[in-house]
């Protein structure tokens, strides 16, 4: 049994078991060997030598050591005299840690680092950036993030492709991808575009860049990052006509913030155009209170959250449209529809399953809540839930 736990997920478990005396000796050495600290807590330090020069030490073996439990996984993935074979096989595995200590490896073949690329998440990014083995493409498509931290990363890599490079240093980067510069005044719009669609840095760029055109800048002004509709707000070449519908439906003209809308309605033209911009314009639109309900009933369906919650609070929003946030992934959408006053019965009832304790008792604090919520909560898993309930149940309302 501890032969078993010097390889547990736990890291203190792990250590425990190492420490203790009847532990067999030689179940420690096999981990420390293939990689770990000899506490168990963790992972040794890389050697520095280079993937390509031979290890003296003796390979481990990789089929014994995974036997041994999910500690032995991670270290097979990050030992660089891995079989080829078995890190393929381990690029597959179920958890996401797994994966992600293959970038660990220096001998993590190209075409693994590749397929980890588009996966959303900075530290196992930035160690791609990091990694020997991380082609050129993969490196140029790693420039524009908004990590500064991965950008320094690909900027001292010696396989990023100097044109790359110089293509962002002439939309406004430094060299070393950390800061803005001077840019290039002949850098033509197209270019721009294509960089402000590569998102991150690219965005941030092409926001400040003289000759950036005007469709782009509309939806760089509407984005959800304030960062970029600061810079956006401040180009000379963002339309006028933008800036003042802006205004008028109740952003602040620098894009920081909400003010009172400039106009008490907004035509189908205008709603039309804050609909399709961006994040932001949509959510100044949830606030207006002249949005009509079948355009909020689109707002509750919106990819950004924000835009929900800000719908969700609308006194135009739908009962179709409530009942649907109701059931919304994000909690404080369905906070903010909890503290409406108008709350339907289905509403209530769906609020009072919810998986959050606290909505639950939302549901059956509400002022329209029916006598059968207070009866059923009562029996539900969380005691503060159920306590609360038999008050409610005993109490008569006014």
């Amino acid at each position: 049994v501890l032969e078993d736990l010097t390889a547990d997920r736990d890291d203190t478990v792990r250590a425990t078991a190492a420490h203790n005396p009847r532990t067999p000796r030689h179940a420690v050495d096999m981990l420390v060997h293939a990689g770990a600290t000899p506490d168990l807590r963790g992972f040794a330090p890389p050697s520095a030598e280079s993937a390509s020069v031979p290890d003296p030490a003796p390979a481990p073996d990789f089929e014994a050591l995974q036997a041994r439990g999910f500690f032995g996984v991670r270290l097979s993935a990050r030992h660089r005299a891995a079989p080829r074979a078995l890190l393929d096989q381990l690029a597959q595995h179920d958890d996401w840690r797994v994966r992600a200590d293959l970038t660990h490896n220096p001998a993590c073949p190209a075409h693994l680092l590749v397929q980890m690329a588009n996966l959303d998440d900075p530290p196992l990014r930035t160690r791609l950036a990091q990694h020997p083995n991380t082609p050129a493409h993969v490196l140029d498509s790693l420039a524009p993030d908004p990590d500064v931290r991965l950008r320094a990363a690909v900027a001292q890599h010696p396989a990023f492709d100097p044109a790359d490079r110089q293509a962002l240093v002439a939309a406004g980067s430094t060299p070393e991808l950390d800061a803005f510069h001077r840019p290039d005044p002949d850098l033509q719009a197209p270019t721009l575009v294509e960089l402000a669609a590569r998102g991150g840095w690219g965005r941030q760029l092409a926001a400040r860049h003289p000759n950036t055109p005007a469709p782009t800048l509309e939806r760089l002004a509407s984005d959800a990052d304030p960062t970029l509709r600061d810079a956006a707000s401040r180009h000379a070449h963002l339309p006028d006509t933008f800036r003042d519908l802006l205004v008028r439906a109740g952003s602040a003209p620098d894009g920081q913030g909400y003010e009172p809308p400039a106009a008490p309605t907004l035509s189908a033209a205008d709603t039309q155009t804050l609909l399709s911009s961006g994040p932001w314009t949509r959510r100044v639109l949830a606030r207006h209170p002249q949005t009509t309900a079948d355009t909020l009933d689109q707002l509750a369906r919106d990819a950004d959250h924000a835009v929900r919650k800000l719908a969700a609070r609308h006194a135009q929003l739908s009962a179709a449209a409530q009942l649907a946030l109701a059931q919304d992934e994000t909690h404080d959408v369905r906070w903010a529809l909890a503290r409406r006053q108008d709350l339907s019965v289905d509403v209530l009832d769906t609020l009072s399953r919810d998986v959050l304790p606290a909505l639950r008792l939302a549901a059956l604090h509400h002022p329209l809540a029916p006598p059968e919520l207070a009866q059923r909560l009562r029996f539900d898993l969380d005691e503060d839930v159920r306590t609360a309930a038999r008050q409610a149940a005993d109490t008569p309302r006014s």
